[in-house]
């Protein structure tokens, strides 16, 4: 039985296979996730795919123009001082483009009845990726306080919100 165990190959070779197993976990685990959302997805219990989506890009549309409208004011609810968030302001309008332009293309690819699922996916990572930058930035502290925690809520219930109403706009 010494062929059970790796101990006799060499230890690059061992590595390869352990990844090699990971990757296959991690694989399976993902097909499991997807066939999971899926399930929940075709339950209708939940808010028709086409509300959601209506709902998400109208509430990206909002904050993404009262980000607009308010840069600094928007980058102080996240717990820093008034300086540090005028020096923030460029990345809040940025952040505000985006969200409003992400927003807008939900809307319009919603009512138009087509393309809206890529929109989802975009919205969503856009919100995952900012929910755990958020995330970083809050275990440093450079933010702080309910507002920034509210956002990482904020932004990780958008991104699994937004990627339920893109599962489901797969299925119409």
């Amino acid at each position: 039985m010494p062929f059970l165990f790796t101990s006799h190959l060499p230890a690059a070779r061992r590595r390869r296979s352990r990844a090699a197993r990971a990757a296959h976990a991690v694989s399976g685990a993902v097909d499991t996730y997807v066939g999971q959302v899926e399930s929940v997805a075709s339950s209708r219990r939940f808010v028709d795919p086409q509300t959601l989506a209506l709902v998400i890009g109208g509430g990206r549309t909002l904050i993404g123009l009262a980000f607009g409208a308010a840069p600094i004011t928007a980058v102080r609810s996240l717990g820093v001082d008034g300086a540090t968030a005028a020096r923030m302001e460029w990345l809040a309008r940025m952040t505000a483009a985006r969200d409003t332009v992400l927003g807008a293309g939900t809307l319009a690819a919603v009512r138009r009845g087509q393309g809206a699922r890529s929109w989802l996916l975009a919205g969503a990572a856009a919100d995952a990726v900012d929910a755990v930058a958020l995330t970083a930035a809050a275990k440093s502290r450079r933010v702080g306080g309910v507002g920034a925690w509210g956002c990482v809520a904020l932004g990780a219930g958008a991104a699994a919100a937004g990627l339920w109403a893109a599962v489901g706009a797969r299925r119409r």
